[in-house]
């Protein structure tokens, strides 16, 4: 039987079958993460407590509700990438061949949603990061006037320019596709280059 997962941006994530019958639910808050493992586990971000504002907290887990790993995520997920301190986890994660996450994260700036981030499960460290204000031209982010809306964001001063929202991962090419909501674009890139290699 194969099911459709539907995630809310918020709240609990359920699966319903053709008919429409709901098959299968999650009870913890989750947040715009669902991605499926090559192990057969999920991905999802969760809230410690549902009181919580942010969403803070990726847990690796299985259809049965069986946590095997989880990362907690203060105001930073630390700063053990060459002294880059990169924060709270939004919209997506992509699983790459050698095992380790993509995730797409703020970099702790004024500058919101436009940094990912290469993480490795089995030791919780950050292995790259890719700031995407040293990427696209400084005017891109300089010069924009669209501030972050979120419950927590606003009254901050936060800047949302590029809004990364999705990211995938191509084993055979090593390239990344990209979208972001406030540039309405989509670019192609290699990963270990940085080198972009189409825009739309």
């Amino acid at each position: 039987m194969e099911l459709t997962v539907l995630n809310r941006s918020t709240k609990q994530t359920f699966a319903v079958d053709g008919d429409g019958e709901v098959r299968w639910y999650y009870l913890r808050w989750n947040q715009h993460i669902f991605e499926q493992l090559d192990n057969g586990h999920i991905l999802l971000f969760n809230k410690i407590k549902s009181g919580d504002e942010k969403y803070n907290m990726l847990v690796e887990t299985d259809y049965l509700g069986r946590v095997y790993r989880q990362f907690i995520f203060d105001k930073t997920l630390g700063k053990s990438y060459a002294g880059e301190a990169v924060s709270l986890v939004h919209h997506d994660v992509v699983e790459m061949s050698n095992g380790n996450w993509l995730l797409t994260v703020h970099d702790g700036s004024k500058y919101v949603e436009d940094t990912i981030a290469e993480l490795d499960p089995n030791t919780g460290k950050i292995v790259k990061v890719i700031d995407f204000k040293k990427i696209f031209p400084e005017s891109m982010y300089k010069n924009s006037k669209i501030k972050a809306n979120d419950n927590t964001s606003s009254g901050l001063g936060l800047m949302d320019w590029l809004h990364i929202n999705t990211i995938s991962y191509d084993d055979k090419t090593g390239n990344i596709l990209l979208s972001a909501r406030n540039q309405d674009m989509i670019w192609s890139m290699n990963y270990q280059t940085n080198k972009i290699r189409k825009l739309q």
